[in-house]
């Protein structure tokens, strides 16, 4: 499949971030900080992780895939999202 043109500048030299790559980047952070706190306060924490892989694919699921423009920067959100709120 071939990456799409951006819509600003119209250049082939996009990147396609899609569902789990996104994923991956919202959850890594959430997930670290509620291990370290859960081993310093107390294990009851590490019920927040599954919140964390709950929300995070939600979220993952509707905003992606997202288009990135190499030359421009421009992010645009993919055909994933077919209603976009304001």
């Amino acid at each position: 499949m071939e990456n799409p043109n951006c819509t600003k500048c119209n250049s082939s030299e996009t990147v396609v971030m899609n569902k789990w790559q996104y994923f991956f980047f919202l959850s890594t952070l959430p997930i670290i900080v509620s291990l370290i706190f859960s081993y310093i306060f107390h294990p009851i924490l590490l019920t927040f992780i599954l919140f964390v892989f709950v929300v995070n694919m939600r979220i993952a699921k509707k905003k992606t895939p997202y288009v990135i423009c190499r030359n421009c920067k421009q992010v645009q959100q993919g055909a994933g999202n077919k209603t976009m709120r304001s």
